[in-house]
């Protein structure tokens, strides 16, 4: 007795195989294309993601630290969001926030200074004119905190 097979029918194979389908160099125009044209409505969805993860920074240790995973959550959500639009420093700020809430996933640290200091990163990098010089050098004081850290909090 043999069991049926189920192939779910392959939609690219047509354009693939097709003598007449367009180049991937064209296929990858139009892509950005459409991103060009989404980009501002990404822009204020990155604006209110930004205005939703600052509003921690007023909040008390305790209250911080109970909402860590939404900070973690929010974090990755910028992150990708500014990577797509070409907001590179800002999503690498909230990509690290994003890792700070894993430290404390994986090893139970939590270091709130750090996390404030990566808000602040967030609150100063949302704006598109800071240096690139300015944003590359924030970016790596962060990194190297965060390495430290991740040193500092390691299982013995």
């Amino acid at each position: 007795m043999t069991s049926p097979v189920f192939r779910p029918p392959n939609r690219l194979l047509s354009v693939i195989s097709n003598p007449n389908a367009p180049l991937f160099d064209h296929l990858v125009l139009k892509a950005q294309q459409r991103v060009a044209t989404l980009k501002p409505e990404l822009d204020v969805e990155l604006s209110d993601a930004v205005d939703r993860i600052l509003a921690y920074r007023s909040c008390s240790e305790e209250d911080l630290f109970a909402e860590c995973l939404q900070i973690g959550s929010q974090a990755a959500s910028i992150a990708e969001i500014a990577a797509f639009i070409g907001r590179e420093a800002l999503g690498k700020a909230a990509s690290g926030l994003y890792d700070m809430v894993e430290l404390l996933v994986e090893r139970g640290a939590w270091h709130t200074g750090s996390v404030m200091l990566h808000l602040a990163a967030i609150h100063t990098l949302r704006s598109a004119v800071v240096e690139e010089g300015a944003a590359a050098a924030t970016l790596e004081q962060l990194r190297q905190m965060r390495l430290l850290l991740a040193r500092t909090d390691a299982p013995q």
